[in-house]
């Protein structure tokens, strides 16, 4: 009697990237969700009709291995406590759904665009990069109103993230710890 593995068709795949990304809000949350669980000391965002970029400084992908093990695999469960939002690295997927994404990391570039192809391209030796910068070329570019929303929904988001996190310059996040609040519960950290 043979085990054999079950395996999934890469149209599977694509479709779960594109349904589970619903609006550009939540995508570039995810990637600020990722900077924080990477150990991020600032986040910054730029977004414009056509473009969107996050840069931090947080632990990036320190090499070829773990390309392979936390970009290349979707699903990998996070060990415990090395995550504060993370649990099945997932995220990055809704950041793909909306434009061909260029990440720089360490010494490497990685080119994504799942319209053409379900994967990536790896660049290799490049001169270095701390934390990862993200860029999303967008597939459809948005209306000013879009922008508005986007930012707006981002702001709400991440108003009490403990690092600094700015959009188009402007600062949106408050330190908890800096912040008055009428009712402190236990829960609420």
């Amino acid at each position: 009697m043979a085990i054999l593995e079950f395996v999934m068709h890469p149209e599977l795949l694509r479709s779960v990237i594109k349904k589970q990304a619903g609006t550009v809000d939540k995508a570039v949350l995810e990637g600020v969700m990722n900077s924080v669980d990477a150990g991020s000391s600032f986040i910054e965002l730029q977004i414009t009709p056509v473009k969107i970029t996050l840069v931090d400084d947080g632990k990036g992908f320190k090499d070829k291995k773990e390309i392979e093990d936390f970009f290349a695999t979707f699903g990998t469960p996070h060990e415990e406590g090395d995550a504060v939002y993370g649990k099945f690295r997932m995220g990055r997927g809704q950041m793909f759904a909306f434009g061909k994404n260029t990440w720089r990391t360490s010494n490497f570039q990685m080119n994504v665009d799942i319209d053409k192809h379900l994967g990536f391209t790896l660049k290799e030796d490049l001169p270095f990069v701390g934390g990862c910068n993200i860029t999303i070329d967008l597939y459809l570019p948005l209306s000013q109103s879009d922008i508005y929303q986007t930012i707006q929904t981002i702001k709400k988001m991440v108003k009490f993230v403990s690092i600094p996190v700015t959009i188009n310059g402007e600062r949106v996040s408050n330190a908890p710890d800096e912040s008055k609040f009428n009712h402190i519960i236990d829960e609420a950290f």
